[in-house]
């Protein structure tokens, strides 16, 4: 466990290894979070809308979390 651990709650997750999707409730988890969130999400995603990342948004408790909409990219892309 490194020093940040502690600090991190959730974090990024491969959500083609999931196969129970009606049991991932992220506007729930959001709302859990105290910290600043920086949500990024493609906008041309055919897997989850774009929305969702709205409603995340809206679903966080800290005035400082962040969306970031990546124009012209989907799912399948890697900003890194």
């Amino acid at each position: 466990m490194n020093h940040y651990s502690r600090f991190v709650k959730y974090s990024v997750v491969d959500f083609t290894e999931i196969r129970n999707f009606p049991a991932i409730k992220p506007e729930e988890a959001v709302r859990e979070i105290s910290v600043p969130v920086f949500i990024i999400h493609g906008e041309q995603d055919d897997m989850v809308s774009v929305q969702h990342a709205y409603r995340l948004k809206d679903a966080s408790q800290n005035p400082d979390s962040k969306l970031w909409i990546v124009p012209k990219r989907n799912t399948g892309t890697h900003i890194l």
